[in-house]
């Protein structure tokens, strides 16, 4: 009797699927879910009620791009 090998998901995916699959799974159906998400929130939630956190998401978003660009400079000089 033949033993399966066990495969990790993204070789499953690469060995059964084609690429337009894989594109559509992996970059489409995100973002169709990230602009539905966007959606619902500006319904549910007034633009005045968001306008009020504008003074604090500025410096967070700065914080969180510095620190993207330090580990995204030591992968590039490790490799």
């Amino acid at each position: 009797m033949k033993q399966e090998l066990a495969m990790s998901l993204e070789h499953s995916l690469v060995v059964h699927f084609a690429p337009t699959q894989l594109i559509l799974v992996c970059i489409f159906i995100p973002i169709l879910i990230a602009f539905f998400g966007l959606y619902l929130l500006r319904k549910v939630i007034p633009p005045d009620a968001l306008k009020q956190y504008h003074d604090i998401a500025g410096p967070f978003f700065n914080t969180i791009g510095a620190l993207y660009g330090i580990f995204l400079a030591l992968i590039v000089a490790s490799t």
